[in-house]
């Protein structure tokens, strides 16, 4: 099965920044070269100004912000996101991906592992993975909830079967760097 529901109407965030970004250390932010925002939704520039008021380098410079969002972006939004990260690996920056509230609106399995398989892999080349999930009713019973709209209702420990031993949970988090996590 593939994904049928985009869950696109779910971003609805314009003012609030997402709760992963409070949890990270500044410190840990201040060391990126690149923040790669993996289904960032349809606001993004108080999301941006936080990192880039948050996140200062020793050099003084700023990490660059960078969002992807399959269904709330534009494909040239997404590419430059896309290139932005290849070429950032391509010449060993420090990068980050974060998503905040991605893998519980996806109601399909095969989809949820794939995007999981694909931050392993960003975590085996070193990078920082942080992503958070709502975790609804913890029923663990996914469902329609809108007319685009699903929720997986599962906890967050229960996503670790989709990643490598290298994450882990915590407050909230799942990911590869727990030291960052406040």
């Amino acid at each position: 099965m593939a994904q049928s529901i985009t869950s696109a109407s779910t971003s609805i965030n314009s003012k609030r920044l997402p709760a992963v970004y409070g949890k990270i250390k500044p410190s840990a932010l201040g060391r990126l070269d690149l923040v790669f925002d993996y289904g960032a939704g349809r606001y993004v520039s108080h999301i941006r100004e936080y990192v880039h008021s948050t996140a200062c380098r020793a050099d003084g410079e700023r990490p660059v912000y960078v969002e992807y969002d399959k269904y709330n972006q534009s494909e040239e939004t997404n590419a430059t996101a896309r290139d932005a990260l290849f070429l950032a690996e391509c010449i060993e920056h420090s990068v980050a991906i974060i998503s905040s509230n991605v893998l519980n609106v996806i109601d399909d399995d095969d989809t949820v592992a794939a995007i999981c398989e694909w931050l392993d892999k960003k975590a085996k080349l070193g990078e920082d993975v942080y992503v958070t999930v709502y975790e609804g009713d913890k029923s663990g019973i996914g469902k329609q909830s809108g007319e685009d709209s699903y929720q997986r209702n599962m906890k967050t420990r229960d996503y670790l079967r989709w990643f490598s031993d290298r994450f882990t949970v915590k407050r909230g988090v799942i990911t590869n760097r727990p030291e960052n996590i406040k």
